[in-house]
């Protein structure tokens, strides 16, 4: 009851792991930066406790429990693909089911086209930071009406699926 660190606290709680326990933590992003690194949190720490316990968990369990803990548990305003992302790792296609099942198939390209997309890819550090729940609340608020712009990015989703399994993967095309 006492940590500071909702994420942790529930993790701890959900996996009814007790004290003494010494947990820390470093990150090389920013909290606040929109890049799911609280759910990549949520992961890697019920990973560590479930390895802590003796238990080999697969990354769907993960994910699932990651989704719990910060959706239902912690009432953030948030979808999956962050959990599932940091859980299943790599280069994958995701789709959410509306009885909220997902899928993972995940994406086969080479390395060679993993190496060329990645080294034609530039992050920049805005210096801008924001609440993730407040934006994802305008979010879900304004889903109904923006539901022509989220069909657009899912067609764009299959798209890219299909541009990967049609052989070497053109990165202008990508990036178009």
């Amino acid at each position: 009851d006492e940590l500071e660190n909702n994420i942790a606290r529930e993790c701890l709680r959900f996996l009814d792991i007790e004290p003494p326990i010494y947990i820390s933590t470093v990150g090389d992003v920013p909290a606040s930066t929109g890049l799911g690194g609280s759910s990549a949190f949520t992961v890697g720490l019920l990973n560590a406790l479930h390895a802590y316990r003796g238990e080999r968990v697969s990354a769907g369990q993960l994910a699932e429990e990651a989704s719990t803990i910060e959706i239902e548990v912690l009432g953030e305003p948030i979808g999956k693909q962050d959990q599932y992302a940091a859980a299943f790792g790599g280069l994958n296609l995701f789709s959410f089911k509306t009885d909220g099942g997902v899928t993972v198939e995940h994406q086969r390209a080479s390395n060679g086209d993993l190496q060329t997309l990645f080294s034609s890819l530039i992050m920049f550090w805005t210096g801008h930071q924001r609440d993730a729940s407040r934006v994802l609340r305008e979010q879900r608020d304004n889903t109904p009406a923006r539901l022509d712009q989220l069909r657009q990015m899912r067609d764009q989703a299959q798209r890219l699926h299909r541009m990967l399994g049609d052989g070497p993967m053109d990165v202008e095309s990508f990036g178009q």
